[in-house]
């Protein structure tokens, strides 16, 4: 759960 989370933050930091 918890690295889905970092997962899905690591790609919005990409997309900005």
């Amino acid at each position: 759960m918890l690295s889905l989370v970092l997962c899905f933050f690591v790609m919005f930091l990409l997309g900005v």
